[in-house]
């Protein structure tokens, strides 16, 4: 999080921040690790910056006026965006704001075979049967975020299911919006991926946990369409489905 500053304030947005200047003559200048930099002008009436961070990265920014001259000493503040939602639910899980391949909560991410870490796009990928090879469990969300964060067990997976819910649409994507009185996380209607095409997307989404079910052939995961939603074990292991991380710190 964004620590106040007497010129700046943070207003989290979710995925996305917002900063709120004092005035319209200042500019945040945004830069990331590899030296890049962007520059943000605040709106002439509402003074506001919208800024997307970059997912996992850790930046640094600081104001300056339009002319380019440092605003004041000390103005260089440390953003860490990790793009995670405390729920504040009974297992005390931290919840991924977007699907794991994905940048916007909106967007379907990629899709992965159960235990398998290499995630694929819509198309150009075969999930069948006769190329599933995998024969023990690796969890994709700790391959790709960091030993923090970990695919969802089957019973948390319940548990934020049963959270309130609203049908809603984001980024032009439809599916449900989960929300307890402390925050939200949006999951799109992804559909699945079997062998080289993918069904249902905007429709229904599936979403897998990283239990097993009593078959070695079948997972557990969470479906859902409008009006509807259940975690069962009716999945091949060989399907392609979203994957929504979560965090334990």
């Amino acid at each position: 999080m964004l620590p106040n500053d007497e010129n700046i304030s943070l207003v989290d947005q979710n995925a996305y921040l917002y900063f709120k200047c004092a005035d319209s003559q200042t500019k945040f200048v945004l830069t990331v690790g590899d030296g890049s930099a962007t520059d943000y002008t605040p709106d002439a009436t509402t003074h506001k910056i919208w800024i997307a961070v970059p997912g996992g990265a850790t930046v640094k920014g600081y104001l300056v006026s339009k002319s380019g001259k440092t605003a004041a000493a000390g103005h260089v503040i440390t953003i860490d965006r990790t793009d995670v939602v405390d729920l504040n639910l009974s297992d005390g899980l931290l919840w991924m704001t977007h699907n794991l391949g994905a940048t916007n909560p909106g967007d379907y991410g990629n899709y992965y075979a159960w235990g398998d870490t290499q995630g694929y796009g819509s198309s150009g990928h075969n999930f069948s049967s006769k190329n599933y090879s995998i024969t023990e469990f690796s969890d994709a969300a700790t391959a790709a975020l960091g030993s923090t964060y970990r695919m969802p067990t089957s019973a948390e997976l319940t548990t934020l299911s049963n959270c309130s819910k609203k049908w809603e649409t984001q980024n032009s994507h439809p599916g449900y919006k989960f929300y307890t009185d402390y925050g939200s996380v949006f999951l799109p209607a992804a559909g699945y991926c079997v062998s080289s095409s993918c069904e249902r997307c905007g429709e229904r989404g599936f979403y897998w946990s990283s239990t097993p079910d009593e078959t070695t052939s079948y997972a557990r995961g969470l479906f859902f369409s409008s009006g509807y939603t259940n975690v069962s074990g009716g999945y091949y292991s060989f399907y392609g489905l979203s994957v929504r991380a979560v965090r334990c710190d």
